[in-house]
């Protein structure tokens, strides 16, 4: 009868480790999920207060552009929340707190795609922000007489100039305004 107790024991005592080998797991995971939700929160912030892209955004006029950073803020903020829950979830080793942190993670990933996908849409070839800027281009060149539509232009004639210049690795520096004027005086 003694062996039978025995058994017993070290099966408790494996159960009881294997256990707490999956709850420090599951800590050890939540933990490197809250970095990186910091990390997307913190990058969407910069990206959507940084000075200089933000003059970009708002003198083309495609805020549109910053709905996906919205969205992606929003999901680092969640990711943060749900990690939290999750670290509390496994320390407390409650069933029910546990099932609503999947269901909450499988809820962030998808928010995650969709606010990338909208990112995405905004800012690569053959997107939608493509034809927005066509028209805003068009717009600028077809009032170039007046004073902001040339300084814009001139601004992004430079941008280009300058951004080609680096690419190429010459060391050649461009007049800014003599392909603009060519462009609009000829």
């Amino acid at each position: 009868m003694q062996s039978g107790v025995d058994s017993r024991a070290y099966d408790e005592t494996k159960l009881t480790k294997q256990i707490s080998c999956i709850k420090y797991t599951l800590l050890c995971f939540n933990i490197v999920t809250w970095i990186v939700g910091a990390a997307l929160f913190g990058l969407s912030i910069w990206v959507r207060t940084e000075p200089g892209f933000v003059d970009w955004i708002n003198k083309l006029e495609i805020r549109v552009f910053f709905i996906g950073i919205y969205i992606l803020i929003a999901v680092g903020i969640i990711v943060m929340g749900l990690s939290f829950l999750g670290c509390l979830s496994s320390l407390m080793e409650n069933a029910l707190a546990l099932y609503v942190f999947i269901g909450s993670q499988i809820l962030g990933f998808v928010l995650s795609v969709v606010g990338s996908a909208v990112l995405l849409n905004f800012s690569t070839m053959q997107s939608s922000l493509q034809p927005m800027i066509r028209d805003v281009m068009t717009r600028f060149v077809m009032t170039s007489e007046y004073p902001r539509s040339s300084a814009i232009l001139r601004m992004i004639q430079e941008a280009v100039s300058l951004l080609f210049t680096f690419v190429t690795h010459e060391i050649t520096i461009y007049e800014p305004t003599s392909c603009l004027d060519r462009l609009l005086w000829s």
